[in-house]
C-alpha cells in the first residue's frame, strides 16, 4: 500500500503548491487595491487600522459639525 500513500503525498503536494501560488495572486491583487483606494479619493475607514495607542480622534470624527465648538458652551 506504500503507492497509495504516494499517491496521497503527491496530491497533497500539488494542492500545497496551488494554494501557495494562489496566496501569491492574492496578495499581489490586495496590493494593488490597496493602491487604488489609495489614489481614489479619501479612505472611508482612515483610523480603523495601525491606530497609535492613547491617540484621540479629533472631535469634529465623533461629532461632525461641530468644529470649533467650545464643549460646555450653548449659545
Amino acid at each position: 500500500m506504500a503507492s497509495n500513500h504516494r499517491k496521497r503525498q503527491l496530491a497533497s503536494e500539488r494542492q500545497l503548491k496551488a494554494l501557495l501560488q494562489e496566496t501569491e495572486r492574492l496578495r499581489e491583487e490586495n496590493a494593488v487595491l490597496r493602491i487604488q483606494a489609495s489614489t481614489s479619493g479619501p479612505p472611508r475607514r482612515q483610523r480603523s487600522r495601525g491606530q497609535v495607542a492613547n491617540s484621540r480622534p479629533e472631535p469634529e470624527s465623533i461629532y461632525p459639525g461641530t468644529a470649533g465648538a467650545i464643549p460646555g458652551h450653548a449659545t
